[in-house]
């Protein structure tokens, strides 16, 4: 998903990262605070640095790491 000016990824095991368009390797990465939620990638909000997934249960924001905002 695209947003922010990043490309945002998520993984099964819940690893979130970003990659800056052009740069080409993984900005940065971290995890979904909550174990056993494998995210889907809904929507950005980058004016709050915010990131909103869900599992297919729940929703939730996600704060990704700050050097995915800079």
């Amino acid at each position: 998903m695209y947003g922010g000016g990043r490309l945002w990824l998520a993984e099964e095991l819940g690893a979130v990262g970003c990659i800056a368009p052009g740069a080409g390797p993984l900005v940065n990465q971290g995890r979904v605070p909550q174990p056993g939620f494998t995210p889907w990638l809904l929507a950005v909000n980058a004016s709050r640095q915010l990131l909103y997934a869900q599992d297919g249960a729940a929703i939730i924001s996600i704060t990704p790491p700050p050097a995915c905002w800079s």
